[in-house]
């Protein structure tokens, strides 16, 4: 019907196509959308005559109608997908046109599901993935649109271009690459109809249930650098590391693993390795820590004095993070700042300087405060540089005495280098070239301008090292016993100052003791200093030694000067001891062996004693020797015993014996065996390899009715810890006189085999039974043959058996065992491809293929050519049959390319074939992983070496990556190592298996260079301190040459120290020289001929000034306070005609950048006149002695007292002078 109806329906359009007039049908709706199942319908009309009209549909077909201008299509329930109703209408000129409703049948999807193509559990960040959006029977497929959702968040389409109107099944696919902003998101898939604007609105759509989906990301942190408060701690990181799974986090410092709940410290700044690792991957971050922390102030003197007039600097310096900002404040007014460090300087000190300084620092973190005390001294205005000298017994020492002010005169006084009071200098030096006064006490003096004298003493501190240091026992020599006192001491020879003496103690290496003095004597003296010890056994073979030490403090030379006595090697006695318990030796021991430690010094006499007799020590124990002992050592400090108790172990010994027995057949019999041992032995019958009695130091074996196959060889077996023995006994049963040849027969699956059966009794037949082979009875034979071409059966247990003359048959059988060669063998590895990992379990299986019998295969398992194991089964199996057997191994990295190998051999004894067969498996290969490891050593290598050239690199499987670092950057391994490149270095290498780290410190090695300068100006009396150092490594030997001898180091410089040097630097590298000139520089030194000169008017004279100095100086004549003459180091000042006005002081005068010097000459100028002329001079000079002798007559009077005495009676007396008369 269907296909009449689309043929009459093809024909009508083209009918209406060939006429090409338009069909006057209208329909209403022109369009249906329905449900499937649901009702539908549509009115067709028309205002043209016509001869009928009707509906032509699969479903609801309406017959054609005359006179209606309009005709209905009503369907209840669509049923049909394709449904194609058409209106038509017969037009009166016998033509037909036809219009087609459009019907759109649709069904909302029964089922819309999400899923991930080919995955479950979480997504890995960065990797692709499908989601699969399944929607279940939904029609029309054309118009379906598959919408996706992240969460709420639309992010694709899908449609579909099928043209099919029946109900389909759809897959739609979502390409996705999750990040970790997508790990917990939901994705669903909505299903829409899009039905067009005739359809139902909003388009019917289903939506699926969400999938959530994990996503694993790999650890990632901001890494940014850190400035944390002190105390914070590392966990406490801002930019930690964010992975899933979460990772675990490490932290490396200085190529340390660092607990990171532990508090951060000020000193733990610094370059840290932040590393977090999960499944997914391992992530790094390098940063620099920074800890901050409030100020501290560095210690220092709470309190300073100064002389009045002079210059003092305060200085307060500070730690902190960030660096604070120090502030000298005075009576709240500040002073002086500084970042780090303040000094504040105070010029020309006054009284009212003195009071109480206050030092602030300050920074984000907090504040801290110091107070100094300054006082200002109004003392004597002398500088002595040095303040203090500590000089060695007969050293040269000097010191320099200056002032600033006007003085009249200065010097200085001591026992030894006394330098005489001398005018017009600022400052005077006392020298001794060598010091041997011990009381030397050196004292500078100065004339003050009003009369007055002040002095400054100088504390000169003269010491002397240790003639000798030699240690002893007091009243002792030879051994010392244990546990009593004992008195070392030391005795050190001829030393000074004894109040800076230490003497130290040592025990080999250890310091034991300490002693110091408070002797005020400055001159040497001999001292003893003692030690108490009580010397125990471990103190046997230790070396004491004393030490005395002079430690003169900071300005003392460095290192300390000391002298160590020789060693007292010491011996300590003590008496024996022993460690014992009871003791089981096995037979045969000697008493020698006792496994008790004795110990004693000197060494003990060991002797033993059982029931009070003495027993040698070689004695060799045996069983009857068991009981109580006592050991006992002996020496001359003492002696020690021990009680034990000897059990002696002994093997099994049988005190049975038992004879060849032999029983009737039918008969009982018994069979006996005895043993006893140490432990007691368990006794065992068996016979044929199988168990018949047993019994504990005794056992029975009971045989009822003996029949011809219990006769043979029993075996009793005694057994304990200590051994085992066999004894065996024949049993002969009067068994069937059968022989058979061979007696036993071994042969292979399909081979043949034979046997003849013989016997010399008469007999009334004999024949063989078997399942293969089998013979009947025969008579009157001697013998009788089996023989069978090819062996199929596996347990063909044949026998020969004999009718003997009283009616009794008996029968031999015939073991035969039949082989099978395996078919093939093969060794794989149990649960596991591809590389192993050391130090994991793995199992190696081996499966051998069609074997016979399983009894007798033994499979070998072999590690390239060396057996490592054998696996033997025990099943009785006759049968071919397939085989297991297992190894199991924990490769270790010198297992990686060995090779494995089993091999499946049968065991058939002596009967079967030489050698036994066997099939070997392929070798298996192993590949074995192994985490890096490293010998991890420090290394020296010399300059220019790379860092790949390291001798312990790290050696793993896979070949890991190597990475360096040093001061907390990555450094390139193919670097070449300069002489700066020394330090701390962190290693690290990571592969598949595991990350490792080697912290070790790298000594760049290179000949020694000079980075110093070539010419040097000092001051003369100042410390020589200079910065011209070797860079050597290993450092190098320093050694100074002047004038080709080598010298010590100039230090306190004076001017002979002026010279050209050569500094010689060795190591293993080389030897380099630098030269060197050192200017050293002192103030101007004015030499002087005579200090006045005379000469007669009109004459000539020359005045000549030397002068030393370095730098050359200038020297210059002045005359009432004009220049006349200036030169470089001399000057000649030459007077022509020389009148009265050239009289007078002339002053030299010498100066250069340290200093000055002035000396004065006076002129005479003599007048040459006749006697008239110099008479009134002398009259002159001859009248002002005349006065000068009144002026004295006159004084020496007023200092007389005088009296008038007037006696009674009128007598005159007068007071005596000088106990003289007058």
């Amino acid at each position: 019907m269907l296909r009449l109806l689309l043929l009459k329906l093809m024909g009508l359009m083209l009918v209406g196509l060939v006429k090409g007039d338009l069909c006057p049908i209208t329909l209403h709706p022109a369009e249906v959308v329905v449900e499937y199942g649901a009702s539908a319908s549509a009115n067709c009309s028309t205002s043209n005559p016509h001869e009928g009209m009707g509906w032509e549909a699969f479903q609801g077909p309406v017959h054609e109608t005359n006179d209606v201008q309009f005709i209905i299509w009503s369907v209840d329930n669509i049923e049909e997908w394709d449904i194609t109703p058409f209106c038509y209408i017969n037009k009166t000129d016998d033509d037909q046109c036809t219009v087609s409703l459009p019907v759109t049948v649709y069904k909302i999807p029964g089922g819309v599901s999400i899923s991930t193509v080919g995955h479950t559990g979480p997504m890995t960040e960065g990797r692709q993935y499908d989601l699969q959006c399944d929607i279940q029977n939904v029609a029309p497929v054309g118009n379906v649109t598959v919408k996706w959702y992240k969460g709420d968040t639309q992010v694709g389409n899908t449609t579909f271009s099928e043209s099919s109107k029946t109900p389909d099944k759809l897959l739609a696919t979502l390409q996705i690459s999750p990040s970790r902003d997508d790990d917990g998101a939901q994705y669903r898939c909505e299903a829409e109809l899009n039905l067009g604007p005739k359809g139902p609105q909003p388009p019917p759509a289903v939506m699926s249930d969400p999938l959530n989906i994990t996503v694993k990301y790999k650890p990632v942190s901001a890494c940014s650098n850190w400035s944390p408060v002190i105390n914070t701690t590392l966990d406490s990181y801002p930019f930690p590391f964010v992975g899933n799974p979460p990772p675990r986090l490490t932290w490396y410092f200085r190529g340390s693993k660092v607990d990171p709940t532990k508090q951060l410290g000020k000193h733990d700044s610094g370059q840290y390795l932040y590393t977090a690792i999960n499944t997914v991957h391992m992530g790094s971050c390098l940063l620099n820590i920074t800890v901050e922390y409030g100020p501290e102030i560095a210690p220092g003197d709470d309190s300073a004095e100064v002389n009045r007039g002079l210059n003092v600097s305060l200085t307060c310096k500070a730690d902190g993070n960030p660096k604070p900002v120090l502030r000298w404040s005075f009576n709240n007014q500040p002073m002086a700042t500084g970042k780090g460090e303040a000094t504040l300087t105070i010029s020309r000190a006054k009284v009212t300087d003195s009071g109480e300084y206050l030092c602030t620092a300050a920074n984000k973190i907090g504040t801290q405060t110091k107070r100094v005390s300054l006082v200002v001294k109004d003392i004597c205005p002398i500088t002595l540089r040095p303040s203090e000298v500590l000089v060695k017994y007969g050293d040269s020492v000097s010191a320099i005495c200056s002032t600033s002010i006007t003085h009249e005169g200065m010097g200085w006084e001591a026992s030894q280098g006394q330098v005489n009071e001398t005018n017009d200098v600022q400052f005077i030096t006392w020298s001794v070239d060598s010091l041997e006064k011990w009381d030397v006490s050196p004292s500078c003096y100065i004339n003050l301008i009003d009369d007055n004298q002040c002095r400054v003493h100088l504390n000169v501190t003269i010491y002397k090292i240790p003639d000798s240091v030699s240690i002893s026992i007091v009243g002792e020599t030879g051994p010392v016993v244990e546990g009593r006192q004992y008195e070392l001491q030391c005795d050190i020879q001829n030393v000074a100052p004894v109040e800076f003496l230490t003497v130290k103690w040592y025990k080999r290496e250890t310091l034991v003791g300490n002693l110091t003095f408070t002797d005020s004597e400055t001159t040497p003296k001999n001292k003893v200093a003692t030690l108490q010890i009580s010397p125990s056994r471990d103190d046997g073979g230790a070396q004491y030694t004393c030490e005395a030490e002079l430690d003169l403090g900071p300005e003392g030379p460095q290192p300390l000067p000391a002298v160590m006595s020789d060693p007292l090697n010491i011996t300590v006695h003590y008496k024996p001891e022993i460690i014992c318990s009871d003791w089981s030796p096995v037979s045969n021991t000697p008493l020698s062996s006792c496994p008790f430690p004795v110990m004693g010094n000197p060494t003990p006499e060991l002797s033993w004693l059982q029931r009070g007799s003495l027993v040698e020590s070689t004695k060799r124990l045996r069983k009857d020797d068991s009981g109580q002992y006592q050991y006992i050592a002996t020496n001359s400090i003492g002696r020690a015993t021990c009680v034990t108790n000897i059990t002696v172990k002994y093997a099994p010994e049988f005190v049975s014996r038992e004879d060849p027995v032999e029983v009737d057949r039918g008969m009982h019999t018994s069979l006996f065996c005895k043993a006893e041992g140490d432990p007691v032995p368990e006794v065992s019958w068996s016979f044929e390899n199988i168990t018949k009695a047993t019994g504990i130091g005794q056992t029975t074996l009971n045989i009822s009715g003996a029949r011809p196959a219990d006769g043979g060889e029993y075996t009793c077996t005694a057994t304990n810890t200590f051994g085992s023995k066999t004894r065996r006994v024949s049993l002969v049963v009067d068994n069937c006189p059968i022989t058979l040849h061979p007696a036993e027969v071994v042969v292979e699956h399909g081979a043949s085999a034979s046997a003849n059966c013989s016997t010399s009794m008469p007999q009334k037949g004999m024949g063989w039974e078997a399942s293969q082979g089998q013979l009947d009875m025969m008579e009157n034979v001697q013998f009788i043959t089996w023989s069978v071409m090819s062996i199929e059966e596996w347990d063909i247990a044949p026998f020969c058996y004999m009718t003997l003359h009283e009616a009794d048959q008996c029968q031999v059988s015939l073991p035969v065992t039949v082989y099978k060669i395996p078919d093939g063998v093969w060794v794989s590895i149990v649960g596991h491809t591809g590389p192993m990992t050391e130090e994991r379990q793995y199992e190696l299986q081996c499966d051998i293929q069609n074997v016979a019998p399983v009894g007798n295969v033994t499979v070998k398992w072999y590690k390239g050519d060396t057996q490592v194991e054998n696996t033997t089964f025990s099943e009785s199996s006759k049968t071919p049959d397939k085989l297991l057997a297992t190894l199991q191994i924990s490769p270790s990295r010198d297992d990686d390319g060995a090779q494995y190998r089993c091999e499946a051999e049968l065991n058939l004894g002596p009967k079967g074939p030489q050698t036994p067969p066997a099939v070997m498996s392929d070798p298996l290969n192993i590949t074995v992983l192994y985490k890096p490891v490293s010998a991890c050593s420090n290394w020296s290598p010399v300059i220019n070496t790379t860092l790949d050239s390291y001798p312990f690199p790290f050696v793993g499987n896979p070949p890991p990556r190597h990475t360096w670092y040093f001061r907390g950057s990555k450094v390139d391994p193919t670097k070449q190592l300069g002489k700066h490149d020394s330090g701390e270095y962190l290693y690290t290498a990571i592969n598949t298996v595991h990350i490792v780290s080697c912290s070790l410190n790298i000594t760049v090695e290179y000949g020694p260079t000079f980075d110093c300068l070539k010419n040097y100006k000092w001051r003369e009396h100042s410390l020589f301190s200079h910065n011209c150092t070797a860079l050597a490594s290993p450092v190098a030997t320093v050694s100074w040459i002047k004038d080709g001898e080598n010298v010590k180091p100039p230090r306190n410089l004076t001017r002979r120290d002026n010279a050209s040097y050569i500094i010689r630097a060795k190591n293993k590298y080389g030897t380099v020289d630098h030269h060197l000139y050192l200017n050293v520089l002192y103030a101007p030194v004015i030499t002087l001929e005579e200090e006045s000169v005379a000469v007669y008017e009109g004459n000539a004279v020359s005045l000549l000034c030397k002068a030393e100095g370095n730098p050359e100086p200038e020297v210059i004549w002045r005359f009432n306070n004009q220049i006349k003459l200036t030169g470089k180091r001399e000057a000649i000042l030459n007077i022509s005609g020389v009148t009265a006005a050239d009289s007078g002081v002339y002053t030299c005068t010498a100066k250069n950048e340290l200093g000055s010097q002035e000396r004065r000459v006076e002129v005479l100028v003599a007048v040459k006149e006749n006697t008239i002329q110099i008479v009134p001079i002398i009259i002159v000079l001859v009248l002002i002695i005349i006065i000068l002798i009144c002026i004295l007559v006159f004084l020496k009077k007023r200092r007389m007292r005088r009296y008038n005495v007037t006696a009674a009676n009128g007598v005159n007396m007068s007071l005596l002078g000088n106990g003289k008369s007058k």
